[in-house]
């Protein structure tokens, strides 16, 4: 996990595929990793899941 530290002090909006491919988890793990840690997660379907 601290291979991690670094990409996101970097660039604190993260992707779960970011965090997948850096730490070498499931994307649900990543997922999870996200939330526990309250990063900022970029999906890319922001507009979709507020019904815009």
């Amino acid at each position: 996990m601290a291979e991690l530290i670094e990409p996101v002090m970097v660039k604190p909006l993260v992707s779960a595929g970011m965090v997948t491919k850096t730490v070498d988890v499931t994307s649900q793990a990543a997922r999870r990793i996200v939330g526990e840690l309250g990063l900022r997660e970029m999906t890319g379907r922001e507009g979709f899941e507020r019904g815009e």
